[in-house]
């Protein structure tokens, strides 16, 4: 029997075998039989189900230097942020708008973000939505925190472990550092009733087919009701600058084999796998994962608080969650998967799963396709302030934002004329020309570009105006 066959049969390998089923990675064969398992299992305990949470990265200080990450205290180059509590809680009250049922804290181990101000914020956000969870991530802290955490009303804690390996451990992080430290908050997590997450990075300097056979031998001992794993993108302000990203192809191998060691588990398709590859968690959602992960944290932030450079294929961030939301529901859609709302406070399934969008409905869930141009208008529609940043990003080209400006000024008086929507066609005058300078030598891509980066941020009559 083949590593792949007893992993289907028992559901757990040695670590041994785990090292020999990684060396068929890259065999068809092989791939195929864990993939098509994988989603039987997603399916037989989640159905067609996309879980999401609403992610808000609150802060990007950090007093750890993980030679890995981009907000390393060592990065002096970092822009440096912090949410107050109050734009936290405005955070939140966006997603509920949206229909989020989950809301992930996400930051840096930030000592200004202290055990009491954590209590108050996690506090203010359970009596404002009761009916929501709370998931924190903000890395290692003592067992009496975490239970003052769980006391005050956190549901989840997502903590990756990074690696298994002691040597691969010490490769990434400095001397004041410990896996023997990070592995026993996973356990106090789970001993303190939290719904704990534990993960890893695919490809990281130094890994080894030995090492994933290790991170994966933990996770099955762990047993954790979530797992993040995503390739390795090296952010210039690290020492790994200039290492060979991660491997989408492995990533989405691992997807489909933790899937099928842990057949229950909330699995994300990531950002990570996104920024890789442009259907990077459609392809994640293929190979097993059941969860993504809109992102509600202010525009201004998002990009300092990157832990890895944004990539050609990534979509770019916008101002309005909304946004992410619709496209997360497209895609998810295309695969024939639903979205439900809903957040039982116990118990594993759905752990908050959610309606794809605005509507809420108190008897049923029910899918609808938005097509009507109010809608994208009022809910998902970029705003003028996010589309000037966005045209600005791919480089500074002063001649391509002038152009965009002079096209919005004349769309805008023959929306005005015709009686359309002047801001509908404005905006798409402003940003028509946004993927000049990827396609400038490659003319037939002209306009295709813009138009599938803004899918889900305007409405189709204007994308279809930009293929033209």
């Amino acid at each position: 029997m083949t590593p792949a066959e007893t992993l289907i049969n028992s559901h757990r390998l040695s670590r041994e075998e785990y090292a020999a089923l990684l060396i068929k990675a890259e065999d068809e064969r092989t791939r195929e039989l864990l993939k098509t398992e994988a989603v039987r299992l997603r399916r037989k305990y989640y159905g067609n189900k996309v879980f999401t949470r609403g992610l808000i990265e609150f802060t990007n200080y950090c007093k750890n230097d993980c030679y890995y990450c981009g907000i390393r205290c060592g990065n002096q180059k970092a822009e440096r942020y912090r949410l107050t509590e109050e734009e936290i809680l405005e955070c939140c009250r966006e997603g509920d708008r949206l229909g989020f049922r989950t809301f992930v804290l996400q930051g840096g181990e930030d000592a200004w973000f202290t055990d009491e101000r954590m209590e108050k914020i996690i506090r203010r956000i359970k009596r404002e939505f009761p009916d929501c969870a709370v998931t924190l991530s903000i890395g290692e802290k003592s067992y009496e925190s975490y239970r003052k955490f769980r006391e005050a009303g956190a549901d989840r804690y997502l903590l990756r472990h990074e690696t298994a390996d002691e040597e691969h451990y010490r490769m990434l992080h400095p001397e004041n550092m410990y896996l023997s430290k990070r592995k026993q908050c996973l356990y106090n997590l789970k001993a303190l009733g939290y719904q704990t997450g534990a993960g890893f990075m695919v490809g990281s300097p130094g890994q080894t087919l030995e090492t994933l056979a290790a991170d994966l031998e933990f996770l099955q001992e762990l047993k954790p009701q979530m797992v993040g794993i995503g390739p390795f993108i090296p952010h210039h302000g690290t020492k790994y600058a200039d290492e060979k990203a991660g491997s989408v192809s492995l990533t989405l191998f691992l997807l489909s084999v933790i899937r099928i060691m842990l057949p229950k588990v909330l699995l994300p398709a990531t950002t990570a796998l996104g920024t890789a590859d442009s259907r990077g968690r459609e392809k994640g959602l293929e190979a097993g994962a059941n969860v993504v992960m809109p992102n509600l944290s202010p525009l201004r932030n998002r990009k300092r608080t990157r832990r890895r450079i944004r990539s050609k294929g990534e979509a770019p961030f916008f101002r309005y969650s909304a946004c992410s939301v619709n496209k997360a529901y497209r895609f998810a859609l295309e695969l024939g998967y639903n979205y439900r709302k809903g957040c039982p406070k116990e118990g594993l399934p759905p752990c908050g799963a959610l309606d794809a969008h605005v509507w809420r409905h108190e008897e049923k869930t029910r899918i609808r396709r938005p097509t009507h141009t109010k809608f994208f208008k009022e809910s998902t529609m970029i705003d003028r302030d996010a589309a000037l940043e966005l045209l600005r990003e791919p480089g500074p080209e002063p001649h391509l934002v002038q152009h965009g400006l002079a096209s919005e000024a004349v769309m805008r008086a023959l929306a005005s004329h015709f009686g359309e929507d002047e801001e509908l066609w404005g905006l798409t005058g402003l940003l028509h020309d946004w993927d000049y300078p990827l396609t400038a030598n490659d003319p037939a891509r002209h306009g295709l570009e813009t138009a599938e980066k803004l899918e889900g941020v305007l409405p189709s009559v204007a994308l279809q105006a930009i293929r033209a």
